[in-house]
């Protein structure tokens, strides 16, 4: 039987998660802000929960009442047999997003998270005479109320959700070394994916690795690797917290979902085994400082198909044909920015002399930087790297 689930994902991520969700065989996909919302069976819901590299959460539907005010809010929500999602002894919080009509009806989420909580607690008293205590910090079960507007004088419609994902997915587990700003493992996904990246016939280039977040993205993309794989073998461990599904009622209770969750966790460590012990050079890392990039790629277990060389950018010349090489770069600005425009306008003088021919994909927040690079773009995407208002910028050289 398929259920609906929401997979969140960074601001104006959502055309690509969607294309994802879609390769990925999800059914009556959704785009919504901050995510895309979509059906799928159990099996197919937790294969995209591992394999997603877009997505930020996946979250499961459990319920949607159309909703007029609070009062309204208070009666539906308390009907459900909360106990029966979770029990006494599970601590729980709930996290509230309004859509921009439901915001501006409701004005307080903090008021509306309160209203859902006093609904569940109330219920759980009634039916077994103990309520379960709220963690903000590290709770076992995590909450989503989503609350959309029907459109006007229909009144809302408030979806809660259950977080089967515990820790972001973006948390891929393979960070060590400190960064000033690391770019989020899941929108370096993103950069590879609207690179249109062929590891079969193109060698992907990094000038400014930094954390090497975009190396790593990479190669588990070409190695058909889950993003989740470290996160697996963890959860192999024991360590149940990897995943929120582990410890949730409607996943304990059905076996044969287990011994598939077992069989495939199996199947994912071999594959990271077999990934570890081969080897490939299809993809390349400078910086002036490559030590944090080679702690976190050592941690991945991706040393063998990543080569890092320490240089400075304007000094490093591919050792394939330029033509061959698709660049992706996250180059210093705001806080790491040294060298101001001149940065910026020696990084347009490296691409011309020593990357004739390449697709070049730089990212960057500042308009009057990329002014510096004084080339002609092919296209430029608009995305957001945390609260930065960001172009990934495409030339072709």
């Amino acid at each position: 039987m398929k259920k609906t689930y929401f997979a969140s994902c960074a601001k104006r991520s959502e055309e690509y998660l969607f294309q994802e969700l879609k390769e990925l065989g999800a059914g009556q996909i959704e785009k919504k802000g901050g995510g895309v919302q979509f059906k799928a069976d159990d099996k197919l819901a937790l294969k995209i929960l591992f394999e997603t590299r877009l997505s930020s959460r996946v979250f499961r539907l459990l319920d949607v009442y159309p909703i007029k005010n609070e009062k309204d809010l208070y009666d539906k929500v308390t009907k459900k047999w909360w106990h029966r999602v979770f029990d006494n002894n599970q601590t729980f919080k709930i996290q509230t997003l309004f859509d921009k009509d439901s915001s501006a009806f409701f004005k307080n989420s903090m008021h509306f998270t309160m209203k859902v909580k006093d609904a569940i607690v109330d219920q759980f008293r009634k039916e077994t005479g103990r309520r379960p205590s709220i963690d903000t910090e590290n709770p076992d079960i995590s909450l989503l109320a989503r609350v959309e507007s029907r459109g006007r004088a229909s009144g809302f419609n408030l979806k809660l959700f259950l977080d089967m994902t515990n820790t972001p997915l973006s948390d891929r587990g393979y960070r060590r070394g400190r960064h000033r700003a690391p770019l989020r493992e899941n929108l370096a996904a993103v950069l590879v994916h609207l690179s249109q990246w062929d590891s079969g016939k193109r060698t992907l280039v990094d000038l400014f690795c930094g954390s090497g977040t975009i190396l790593i993205e990479a190669a588990m993309k070409m190695l058909n690797l889950p993003p989740s794989y470290i996160k697996i073998k963890r959860a192999m461990r024991g360590r149940k917290s990897e995943f929120a599904f582990l410890n949730h009622n409607w996943f304990l209770d059905n076996d044969e979902l287990r011994n598939w969750v077992a069989q495939y966790f199996d199947s994912v460590i071999k594959r990271s085994e077999a990934a570890k012990n081969s080897s490939s050079l299809h993809i390349v890392g400078s910086d002036l400082d490559i030590s944090i990039a080679k702690e976190n790629i050592k941690a991945s277990g991706l040393q063998n198909h990543i080569q890092l060389i320490k240089s400075d950018f304007k000094n490093f010349k591919p050792e394939v044909n330029t033509e061959s090489v698709t660049l992706i770069s996250n180059p210093p600005f705001g806080e790491r920015l040294e060298g101001g425009e001149e940065l910026y306008y020696q990084i347009g003088q490296t691409l011309i002399q020593n990357f004739k021919g390449a697709d070049a994909f730089i990212l960057t927040s500042d308009e009057n930087l990329r002014k510096k690079i004084f080339l002609k773009s092919t296209q430029k995407y608009p995305l957001f790297n945390g609260p930065l208002d960001c172009r990934l910028i495409h030339y072709k050289l």
